[in-house]
């Protein structure tokens, strides 16, 4: 026997219709019986379970196939959100169809499994109300269906993809903006920055791919969008590693407070990056440079040896893969001479190179290249 939910409504105990859209995207089962159960009642709400035979078992709908769904479902209340998101009313026919039926129906289960896990309790009628409302299930069947890395992004932070599917694309995107340039003061720890780096790419990825999939950006704001999250990254990178070598007495900033600002250090973006073309996949070409006469240095090594730890550190906070991901691949090869070359030089260094060495590709390659974190002034 396989335990059904009903969802019936004020109108003559017919089921409610966003109950249709969850049955499209889950699938009926062999031998279903239509006809509603319940009774009617003033607002909407869900009779007791009720049990049906059935000819395939891995063929049920994914709360009848979780008994721990069906409770979470039936402990849902009877609360009502209301999506006025440009996610949840834009045009349905953009939304592009399941490319795997199966792999939307395991994420569904997961979708419900994890509002149920969750400690606010909200999330689980949050979770309820978007999967029987008719854009939100296949809003959630195109993104579970196609796009298992969107997928983990939405089941890792249910709380932000409440969040984001009850407000617009632009006010969240900048949110999380603000948010990573304050963050590099709150903690002295890298592994904190790198942390809250990766949390921060894996919300910008989910608000722009619900953004791209439902139609609200253009090509030309994802990409806009995603150099932008690039850039801020990057600064508060940099931000974190001048503002360190402060406390730790190796370099005298003429503004502590700004530490990009006049510190000699500039970060040059290249190719798609530095033309504001970053797609999902890109990663990020950079040239680092340092200017002698506007540091102070005053640790135990040299200059040069300083920033090209400054570099590693900086790869290693964008590049580096843990529990949480990474940010962006980082390419530092499109330096002058890059196989002999420190991955930082100096910007006397990097004119002479240019003036009698450098390459036509090179040089045209500086037609894309801006400043995109340290002294950008």
């Amino acid at each position: 026997p396989i335990p059904r939910l009903h969802r019936v409504s004020k109108s003559q105990g017919k089921p409610a219709p966003g109950i249709n859209a969850t049955r499209r995207l889950l699938g009926q089962a062999p031998g279903w019986r239509k006809e509603p159960r319940g009774f009617p009642t003033g607002h909407v709400t869900f009779a007791k379970a009720s049990v049906y035979p059935s000819a395939s078992l891995d063929r049920r709908p994914v709360m009848a196939q979780s008994p721990q769904i069906s409770r979470i479902v039936r402990q849902c209340g009877t609360g009502h959100l209301t999506f006025n998101s440009e996610f949840m009313t834009s045009d349905p026919e953009i939304l592009p169809r399941s490319g795997n039926p199966d792999a939307a129906e395991v994420f569904m289960r997961r979708w419900f499994e994890t509002a149920g896990r969750a400690d606010d309790p909200g999330l689980t009628e949050f979770a309820r109300t978007v999967a029987d409302d008719e854009h939100g299930a296949l809003l959630l069947n195109a993104v579970f269906g196609n796009s298992p890395f969107l997928g983990q992004c939405i089941l890792a932070d249910l709380a932000f993809t409440r969040r984001l599917f009850l407000s617009d694309p632009d006010p969240t995107f900048q949110t999380i903006l603000d948010n990573i340039t304050v963050e590099y003061d709150d903690s002295d720890a890298i592994e904190d920055l790198m942390q809250s780096l990766r949390i921060a790419r894996r919300r910008v990825a989910l608000t722009i791919g619900l953004a791209d999939i439902c139609g609200v950006w253009g090509l030309e704001k994802v990409t806009t969008a995603l150099s932008c999250f690039a850039d801020t990254a990057l600064r508060a990178t940099c931000a974190h590693l001048l503002a360190h070598a402060s406390r730790t007495g190796e370099l005298k900033l003429p503004y502590p407070d700004d530490p990009q600002r006049e510190s000699g250090l500039i970060v040059l973006g290249m190719g798609k990056l530095g033309a504001r073309e970053l797609n999902y996949s890109s990663d990020i070409d950079l040239i680092i440079l340092y200017e002698h006469d506007r540091i102070e240095y005053t640790g135990k090594a040299s200059i040069q040896q300083f920033f090209v730890r400054c570099a590693h550190g900086l790869v290693r906070i964008m590049d580096e893969r843990t529990k949480d991901g990474y940010v962006f691949r980082t390419d530092l090869r499109l330096r002058p001479d890059p196989g002999s070359t420190p991955p930082a030089i100096s910007t006397i260094a990097a004119e002479n190179y240019y003036e009698g060495a450098g390459q036509n590709w090179e040089r045209a390659a500086m037609i894309k290249a801006r400043p995109v974190a340290g002294d950008t002034t």
